[in-house]
């Protein structure tokens, strides 16, 4: 990114020649851009456009090297995983509530379930299994005895 801002891949103040292609004297800042995008691109770095050179060469200028890191690998680990912050406290509160009520029963344990879950009885009574489709069974509406 040095070479894209000042010509020199040691960056400002550093020996050595300037490459042609990142003359700042010669080309503009989005010209060195995309020269720079080539070169990756024929290093074997993928399909890199000049705009990811730009956002690279930003990034280093606010953070420095830091800010080029692959963080993937310095972000600590959180034993929720990335489970979203709000259903982690949700989920604590709820635990935090249930603490010491293991021993008293739920308070709709008392009440008896249906003998039939209610969706099995409106499934049946609206012709569920073993009922022929109303298209098939005879039916006085549509002609047939």
């Amino acid at each position: 990114m040095r070479e894209v801002e000042c010509g020199l891949a040691d960056g400002p103040g550093s020996e050595g020649a300037v490459r042609e292609q990142y003359d700042p004297k010669q080309h503009t800042l989005a010209e060195r851009e995309q020269a720079k995008a080539e070169e990756l691109t024929a290093l074997g770095f993928g399909r890199v456009s000049r705009t990811t050179v730009q956002r690279i060469r930003l990034a280093y200028c606010k953070q420095g090297l830091w800010r080029l890191l692959n963080h993937r690998t310095t972000r600590a680990s959180s034993p929720t995983g990335r489970a979203d912050e709000r259903v982690v406290a949700a989920v604590r509160e709820a635990l935090r509530r249930r603490r010491g009520r293991s021993d008293r029963p739920h308070p709709r344990a008392a009440i008896a379930p249906p003998s039939v879950p209610p969706s099995q009885s409106a499934a049946k009574a609206l012709g569920g299994p073993g009922r022929r489709p109303c298209s098939r069974q005879p039916c006085h509406l549509n002609g047939a005895t």
